[in-house]
């Protein structure tokens, strides 16, 4: 049996339990609203889709969900992660002045910037 940890960041975290074939995309299909695959936990949980910037811990390993595919994240990557997720949203519920303000909008901009900085901190449009 896989003990399995889908982490939205700073909303919540979902354990299940799944057999040991199970991959993160049949966590992606199980927390996707739409994929005719949602699980009961993803349904009575009431939250959104499972999306890029979200963590799942499958066979002890972490996995950030990105706009293809998987980047597989250690320990302290995900502490990294998680502490530039909560500064973010910290500014930017005071910047708003709302303090309900979702996660999402920190997310976003984390995973904009962690993608930058891996191509060396430039931006690469589609044109060139």
């Amino acid at each position: 049996m896989n003990y399995i940890t889908i982490r939205y960041p700073y909303d919540r975290d979902i354990n299940i339990v799944r057999n040991d074939r199970y991959t993160l995309e049949d966590a992606f299909a199980e927390f996707n609203a739409g994929s005719s695959h949602e699980c009961e936990e993803f349904i009575s949980a009431r939250i959104r889709s499972l999306s890029v910037g979200d963590l799942v811990k499958l066979n002890g390993v972490w996995s950030r969900c990105e706009s293809v595919g998987w980047s597989v994240m250690s320990e302290a990557e995900v502490m990294e992660y998680m502490t530039a997720i909560e500064s973010k949203l910290i500014e930017l519920r005071t910047l708003e002045n709302d303090p309900n303000l979702p996660a999402w909008f920190a997310i976003n901009d984390v995973v904009y910037k962690v993608k930058v900085a891996k191509k060396g901190g430039r931006f690469y449009s589609k044109a060139g």
